[in-house]
């Protein structure tokens, strides 16, 4: 696996392209292996959640920008998005998400 901290940067610099308008507040990695064995990347994003919603032509399209930049990188897990607006965290830290 990849440094996480670059891991993290990478996908921060291309949420933040190709997501322009959302203010994203935390990116917290989970790696852990799937119900097969093989190596996933859960990805839980949290955005600060003054939009309506979320592009989802944008998000569901993530995986695909994502992946390969992350590989570039060496990491090869397959990357899980997970989108959470801050307000439904309620007293939990976007860090805990």
């Amino acid at each position: 696996m990849a440094d996480q901290t670059e891991v993290r940067n990478i996908i921060k610099a291309e949420l933040a392209r190709r997501l322009d308008t959302v203010k994203i507040v935390a990116v917290n990695l989970t790696p852990q292996t799937d119900h097969d064995g093989s190596r996933a990347l859960f990805i839980n994003v949290v955005y600060d959640g003054k939009q309506e919603q979320l592009d989802v032509g944008q998000t569901t399209s993530m995986v695909r920008h994502i992946r390969p930049l992350l590989e570039e990188a060496g990491e090869t897990a397959f990357p899980v998005f997970t989108y959470i607006a801050k307000s439904d965290l309620g007293n939990r830290s976007p860090e805990a998400a």
